[in-house]
């Protein structure tokens, strides 16, 4: 075999080897609405005001909101700001309301419904996290990203003290050339920003 070529053959294992004894290490990623292009963001909406309680965390794994396993078998762990993802998600809700026109506030974790009797809020939303979650496997030349939001919406009319309970689920598998973190934290943005737009196309105030 040609000498260089063993020298780069030399070299690749070393910073195989190298790279495998790194440790692992854990990314925070900003959860925000991230609005695409075609929504008619801004638009007048009924005079609708809503309220939001902070959602319940019902995940196996809270530790984290996902992982990327590199060639070398290192694990490096994504966490959620704001943090924990029970705030990250219930701002994220809350914010993606008022782009979309809705008058919303925020109530406090626990808020008892039978105890609110006025309008407004004319809709108080609340419900659980069942899945929030990106893992990405890292292959020779292209990374995998798998992601899963998964959120049980209570509905509730303050008007008539009617509720009922939807699910709201978004899913995606984008293979990517280059992975960063900025990878991850889109994948997990755009996922959790479409289960938000289902939940809003519900037209939940017309049932």
């Amino acid at each position: 075999m040609n000498p260089v070529k063993y020298i780069v053959l030399f070299l690749l294992m070393t910073l195989f080897v190298a790279a495998g004894c790194m440790p692992p290490v854990t990314y925070v990623v900003d959860v925000n609405y991230t609005p695409t292009l075609k929504e008619d963001i801004g638009a007048k909406v009924e005079e609708l005001e809503i309220a939001v309680i902070p959602f319940e965390d019902m995940r196996k794994e809270k530790k984290s909101v996902g992982e990327r396993r590199h060639l070398t078998g290192n694990v490096d762990e994504f966490d959620a700001r704001p943090y924990p993802v029970t705030s990250a998600v219930t701002q994220t809700l809350v914010s993606a309301l008022k782009i979309h026109g809705y008058k919303t506030e925020i109530l406090q974790k626990g808020a008892d419904l039978e105890r609110i009797n006025q309008s407004p809020p004319h809709i108080v939303i609340s419900g659980n996290i069942e899945e929030f979650r990106a893992d990405a496997v890292s292959k020779p030349g292209y990374t995998d990203i798998k992601t899963d939001v998964l959120l049980q919406v209570k509905v509730y009319k303050v008007d008539d003290r009617s509720s009922y309970t939807t699910t709201v689920q978004s899913q995606s598998e984008p293979r990517v050339i280059i992975f960063n973190p900025s990878v991850m934290q889109k994948a997990i943005n755009d996922t959790l920003s479409d289960a938000i737009n289902r939940l809003i196309a519900s037209k939940w105030q017309n049932r």
